[in-house]
C-alpha cells in the first residue's frame, strides 16, 4: 500500500482539534443535537398551578362553578399564533390532554367538499379515482359511493319522538356487537341499533356503479382522510357539514342522536326537539353531544346557519364548471369556537390580538355569555412557556415517555403500525412488590398511551406490549382501563382484549398524518433507517470487492502484470483499514499482485467507496 503515509490513528481528541471558542462551536454544530430524555413533570405540580390560576378567576365565575352540581376540573384552551404555525393546547387541571398544530400556509383538506370528474374505475380494488384539481387524484371506494346508514355511535330517530329505545339501558361494554341494541317490545317499536339496521335499498352491483358513474361524469365528494405520504385523499359521497350542536347531511334522510348522550330523559327531550325542527326535504341532521341540555332555540339557529351554508355550497357547485373545491372546513380558530368551546371550558387564552378579536366575533354569534371566557395574553414570556406546555410537548416527540411509578413506555412509529412497549424502567422488581408494581405500571401505561395517542395524533394499527401479567383479572383490569381512556377520545377506536402474551391490539381513526410525521423528515443520510453500516462491514465489502475486481480484470486482459488500484472512501473507513485490517490488505496485495493506494474524502458517505484503476482512471466500482 502506498501514496498515503501510514498512521496509527487518524482521529484526534476534540480538544486538540478545537482551537479557541470558534473551533469548539464548529465541532458542536457539526455533531447531531444531543438526545434529551423527556422530563417527567409531576401531575400534582401542574394541578397545583392550575388551581392557583382558577382562584384568580373573576368572583362571579367561581361562584357559578361552586353552585353547579358537579365540581369538575379546571379546563383551559391555550392558543399560540405564529406566522407559520398556529398551536392549540387543551389543559385539564394543567395536564396537556390535546395538542393540535395547524400550518397556516397549508389548506385544511379534511372535511372539504369538491366537485370532481371520475378519472378511471379500478374494479380490482373496487374503487374510483376522481380528478379534483389537486396533485393527487382522490380515492373513492365503491362502498363510499352508495348511501350509508348511521354509524354505531349514532341512534337513528323516527318521526315519533315518544317511543323509547328499549336497548338504551343495556350495558354495552361486555355485550357482543350482534346483541347490542336488541330489546323486547312490539314489532316496529324501539329504535337504536336495530333501527340502524332497518331494511335498506339493495346495494348496487359493481356493474351498476360503473354504469351510473361512467368515466368523465361529475361527482360531489368530501375528503374524509387527507393525503398521507404517496396516497391520495380518501373521500365519500355521503356529505356531512358540521355545526356547533348538529351535523347536517344534505344527501341523507335519516336523522339521529349521538349515543354519547346517555341520560334517558335527555335523549327523549332531544328526540322531541328533533321532531319539531323544520329540516328541508331530502336532508337530515345528527344532534351532537354539545347539544346536551340546550334549549330548542339553539338547535333552530344552528340548523338555519347550516342550511344557509349548504345553499352557498350548492350555488358554488352549480357555478363550478369542471372541478374544484366548493366547501372548506374552518381553520383552528373557527373549529375552536365550533367544537371545543363548550360549557365545561373555563377559559380560552390567545396570544394574538387579531385572532382574539376574531374569536370574540365568532363566539358572539352563538353564545354571548361565553365571550367572557376569552382572554388576550399579552405578557412578555411566551404563552406556552407560561403554562408549562412546552415542557409537556417535549414528551410528544420523545421516543421514551416516563411514568409516575418509574416505568416508561417506548413509542416507535412505522409505516405499517405503531408499536408501544411498556417497561419497568430502572425499577428493580422483587417478589414482595413485583405483582402489584407490574399491574400499577401497566395501568399507568394504559392511561399514558391513550393520552399520547391523542397528543401525537397516532392512527391506524397500534400494538401495545404490556408487561406480562399471569392473572386474567389483572389483564382485564388493564384492558378496561384502556377502554375507558379511549372513550374520552373524539377519534373512533376499536380495542381488543389483552392476549396471554401481554399484547393489546387496537385501531384508531386517522384523518391526518401524525404530529411526529409532520414535524420530522426522514434522515437524508440514512434514508430513515436510523442506522448505517459499521466500519467493519464496509471494510469486508471493500476487501471482497477488491478480490472480485482483480480476478475480473485479469480474465479480461489475459495478463498477470501488476495492477495499481486506488480506493476512495470516508476517513473513518480508512482508519479501520489502516489499523485493524492492515494484514488483510497486505495479503491481497501479495496474493493477487496488486498495488493499493487510498484517498480519504470526508464528503463521501460512510457506506460509499469508489475503486478506480490508477493508471487508466477507469471506474471499476
Amino acid at each position: 500500500m502506498s501514496n498515503t503515509p501510514k498512521k496509527k490513528n487518524t482521529r484526534r481528541p476534540r480538544s486538540e482539534k478545537s482551537k479557541g471558542p470558534q473551533g469548539r462551536y464548529d465541532e458542536e454544530l457539526k455533531a447531531p443535537p444531543k438526545q434529551k430524555d423527556a422530563e417527567a413533570i409531576p401531575a400534582e405540580e401542574l394541578s397545583r398551578d392550575a388551581r392557583r390560576r382558577e382562584k384568580n378567576q373573576p368572583l362571579l365565575k367561581r361562584i357559578a362553578k361552586a353552585m353547579s352540581k358537579e365540581e369538575g376540573t379546571f379546563k383551559e384552551l391555550i392558543i399560540n399564533s405564529e406566522p407559520l404555525e398556529r398551536r392549540m393546547a387543551f389543559l385539564d387541571d394543567g395536564v396537556l390532554q390535546k395538542f393540535e398544530v395547524e400550518k397556516t400556509d397549508q389548506e385544511q383538506m379534511v372535511g372539504a367538499v369538491f366537485k370532481g370528474r371520475i378519472q378511471n374505475h379500478e374494479p380490482g380494488i373496487k374503487a374510483v379515482f376522481v380528478d379534483i384539481g389537486q396533485p393527487k387524484n382522490a380515492f373513492l371506494h365503491y362502498w363510499d359511493i352508495v348511501p350509508q346508514g348511521l354509524g354505531e355511535d349514532v341512534e337513528a330517530v323516527d318521526d315519533d319522538p315518544d317511543e323509547d329505545d328499549p336497548a338504551e339501558d343495556k350495558p354495552e361494554d361486555d355485550e357482543p356487537e350482534e346483541r347490542k341494541g336488541r330489546g323486547k317490545g312490539k314489532k316496529g317499536k324501539g329504535r337504536g341499533r336495530r333501527n340502524n339496521r332497518r331494511r335498506k335499498p339493495p346495494t348496487p352491483t359493481h356493474e351498476e356503479i360503473v354504469e351510473k358513474h361512467p368515466i368523465g361524469s361529475e361527482i360531489i365528494i368530501q375528503i374524509t382522510k387527507a393525503q398521507i405520504g404517496t396516497k391520495g385523499p380518501r373521500t365519500t359521497t355521503n356529505l356531512a357539514i358540521p355545526g356547533r350542536f348538529m351535523v347536517l347531511m344534505p344527501y341523507s334522510d335519516q336523522s339521529g342522536i349521538s349515543r354519547k348522550i346517555e341520560e334517558r330523559e335527555e335523549r327523549k327531550r332531544l328526540k322531541q326537539i328533533l321532531s319539531k325542527l323544520k329540516i328541508p326535504e331530502g336532508m337530515s341532521v345528527i344532534l351532537r353531544t354539545a347539544g346536551e341540555g340546550k334549549k330548542p332555540r339553539f338547535f333552530e339557529r344552528d340548523l338555519a346557519m347550516l342550511v344557509q351554508k349548504w345553499e352557498e355550497v350548492a350555488a358554488k357547485i352549480d357555478a363550478t364548471r369542471h372541478h374544484g373545491m366548493v366547501y372548506q372546513e374552518p381553520d383552528m380558530i373557527g373549529r375552536t369556537v365550533r367544537d371545543f368551546l363548550t360549557e365545561d371550558i373555563d377559559r380560552v387564552i390567545i396570544d394574538n390580538e387579531a385572532d382574539f378579536d376574531r374569536i370574540q366575533k365568532e363566539v358572539g354569534k352563538v353564545s354571548r355569555q361565553t365571550k367572557g371566557k376569552i382572554t388576550h395574553f399579552s405578557d412578555d414570556i411566551p404563552v406556552f412557556e407560561r403554562f408549562n406546555i412546552e415542557r409537556q410537548i417535549e414528551q410528544t416527540f420523545a421516543r421514551k415517555v416516563p411514568l409516575p411509578s418509574g416505568g416508561e413506555i417506548v413509542i416507535e412509529e412505522t409505516e405499517a403500525l405503531t408499536a408501544i412497549d411498556v417497561n419497568t424502567g430502572g425499577h428493580r422488581v422483587d417478589e414482595s412488590s413485583g405483582k402489584n408494581f407490574i399491574v400499577q405500571v401497566n395501568l399507568e401505561a394504559a392511561r399514558e398511551v391513550a393520552r399520547q395517542m391523542r397528543l401525537r395524533n397516532i392512527g391506524g394499527l397500534i400494538i401495545v406490549d404490556f408487561i406480562d401479567m399471569k392473572r386474567r383479572g389483572d389483564r382485564n383490569a388493564v384492558y378496561h382501563c384502556m377502554r375507558r381512556e379511549m372513550d374520552n377520545d373524539r377519534a373512533r377506536s376499536h380495542v381488543l382484549p389483552i392476549s396471554l402474551l401481554g399484547i393489546l391490539q387496537m385501531t384508531r381513526q386517522r384523518h391526518h398524518e401524525s404530529n411526529y410525521s409532520t414535524m420530522f423528515d426522514n434522515c437524508p443520510y440514512c434514508r430513515g433507517r436510523g442506522i448505517v453500516k459499521s466500519t467493519r462491514s464496509v471494510s469486508v465489502e471493500i476487501q471482497r470487492r477488491l478480490t472480485a475486481i482483480v480476478r475480473r480484470v485479469r480474465n479480461r486482459l489475459h495478463s498477470h502484470e501488476e495492477l495499481t488500484l486506488r480506493i476512495m472512501l470516508h476517513p473513518e473507513n480508512l482508519e479501520r483499514l489502516r489499523n485493524e485490517d492492515e494484514k488483510q490488505l497486505v495479503a491481497i496485495e501479495q496474493d493477487h499482485g496488486v498495488k493499493l493506494s487510498f484517498r480519504a474524502d470526508p464528503n463521501f458517505h460512510l457506506e460509499n467507496f469508489k475503486i478506480v484503476n490508477a493508471d487508466t482512471e477507469e471506474d471499476l466500482h
